[in-house]
C-alpha cells in the first residue's frame, strides 16, 4: 500500500475495491434509501428511537454493501479488500477514508471475513420454513 506525501490512494487494488464498493451503492440505490430514512427521521424529530434506527439503519446499509462487494470474491480478494478498508480508516484526513473507511470498521471486517455463501441445503430449508409460515399467517381458521 503506497501513499505519497498528502496521504492519496497509489494502489490499483484500493482503487477497484473502492470503486466496488461505491458501484454496489449505486447499483442498489442506497443514497434514495438513506435520503427517505433521513426524510422520515425529520418527520419524526422528537422521538429518538427514529435517530437510534436511523443509526442501526446506515451501519446494515454498509454492511450489506459490503457483503454484496464480497460476494464473488476469493479468499485473498477478500483480505486484500479488508486491508484496504484499514488503509482507508487509518487516513482519516483523506476524503476517501469518509466514504469507505468510516463507520464500525471492527464489525465491518469480521463481516467481510466471516462471509459465507448459502449453501443449496441452507437455502432450500430455509425457502420451505418461509413457505410454511407464509401458509400458516395467510390462511384462515
Amino acid at each position: 500500500m503506497q501513499e505519497d506525501i498528502n496521504g492519496d490512494i497509489k494502489g490499483e487494488k484500493q482503487v477497484r475495491y473502492l470503486l466496488a464498493h461505491e458501484k454496489t451503492h449505486i447499483r442498489h440505490k442506497d443514497n434514495l434509501w438513506r435520503m427517505l430514512a433521513i426524510l422520515i427521521c425529520c418527520m419524526h424529530w422528537f422521538n429518538p428511537l427514529a435517530w437510534i434506527t436511523l443509526r442501526y439503519f446506515f451501519a446494515d446499509m454498509e454492511l450489506a454493501c459490503d457483503e454484496r462487494t464480497v460476494r464473488n470474491f476469493y479468499e485473498k480478494e477478500r483480505l486484500d479488500y479488508v486491508e484496504t478498508l484499514l488503509a482507508f480508516t487509518r487516513r482519516k484526513t483523506t476524503m476517501y477514508a469518509v466514504a469507505f473507511g468510516g463507520g464500525n470498521v471492527k464489525a465491518r471486517i469480521k463481516s467481510v471475513l466471516a462471509y459465507r455463501r448459502f449453501s443449496i441445503v441452507a437455502l432450500s430449508v430455509f425457502i420451505v420454513i418461509f413457505a410454511i409460515m407464509a401458509i400458516v399467517v395467510l390462511s384462515n381458521k
